[in-house]
């Protein structure tokens, strides 16, 4: 709650700290509850405002931590007054919302922390959106063999999607600095897996079925931040036939480019495909 009027924010040193906190959290309709389970009531009474007489009821507010006592006036129709004298009578309303700003005009960290808790497409495509210049700055220092810009980028997005789940405001560190070291771990990883792991040939299998038949017996794992080398092949059984596919790819070494290739889809498809099988796979983890 604030004063009606600003003069009367003179009026604040006369309460306890422990006071001054409560009004400031508590809405006019809220503190009206706080006095009637904590104040004493002393009477029902009528008051002369804006020009009309008004019933109220009076209350006797004894202070946290303090042998001081505040009175305060309640109205029938739900405003509240510090009664301060007989004559003098103090209005408190509800803080004015403070009004949202743009997505576009929002900070990174402000659009991260209300994603985290609601997931928001619009906040995330808003992030996406500011950081689109950053992302491209830094994939055009790497060069990896058979990937161009383009696949490089959409690489980003997903070290781009783990800064986001992972991002602590209270470590410090500004969203922009994580997500550098995001996507500059995720794109040295890739390097390294490219450079030492086989290629796709451009050959497709006959079916998904028999690339799954062919490779049954192998040992398979995810990797993820909490756990490494998962065995996964009862989760593979629940996927559909495609997404099996394209994960048995992924476990077998190819990289985005080579599922893209194919299932004859862009690069963005594949990516935005693994994210959904990634929350699908969180969820199934918890579930076990």
């Amino acid at each position: 709650m604030k004063y009606k009027n600003s003069d009367d924010n003179r009026y604040r040193v006369q309460f306890m700290r422990s006071t001054e906190e409560l009004m400031d959290q508590l809405t006019v309709k809220e503190f009206i509850s706080y006095l009637e389970e904590n104040a004493e009531f002393e009477d029902y009474t009528v008051e002369y405002i804006d020009k009309k007489c008004v019933k109220c009821r009076a209350y006797d507010l004894t202070e946290e931590n303090s042998k001081l006592h505040k009175e305060f006036l309640v109205t029938e129709d739900g405003r509240v007054f510090y009664w301060r004298s007989l004559i003098s009578r103090i209005e408190l309303v509800d803080d004015e919302p403070i009004p949202k700003k743009p997505l576009k005009d929002r900070t990174n960290e402000d659009l991260v922390i209300e994603y985290q808790t609601t997931h928001n497409e619009d906040l995330f495509r808003a992030l996406l959106e500011k950081n689109t210049g950053l992302l491209h700055i830094i994939v055009m220092d790497y060069r990896i063999p058979k990937y161009e810009i383009e696949d490089l980028l959409s690489e980003s997005y997903i070290a781009l999607i783990k800064a986001v789940d992972n991002f602590d405001p209270t470590r410090g560190v500004t969203f922009t600095t994580a997500l550098k070291v995001f996507v500059r771990q995720h794109l040295n990883r890739l390097y390294n897996e490219v450079t030492c792991q086989k290629r796709y040939n451009g050959m497709d299998p006959a079916s998904y079925e028999e690339l799954v038949e062919i490779h049954k017996d192998d040992v398979r794992g995810l990797d993820c931040d909490r756990f490494s080398q998962i065995e996964v092949d009862e989760y593979l059984e629940g996927l559909e036939a495609k997404d099996r596919y394209m994960v048995t790819l992924l476990l077998m070494g190819y990289s985005l480019s080579d599922c893209a290739k194919a299932f004859h889809v862009a690069n963005s498809s594949i990516t935005w495909r693994i994210k959904r099988i990634r929350k699908s796979y969180t969820a199934y983890r918890e579930a076990v």
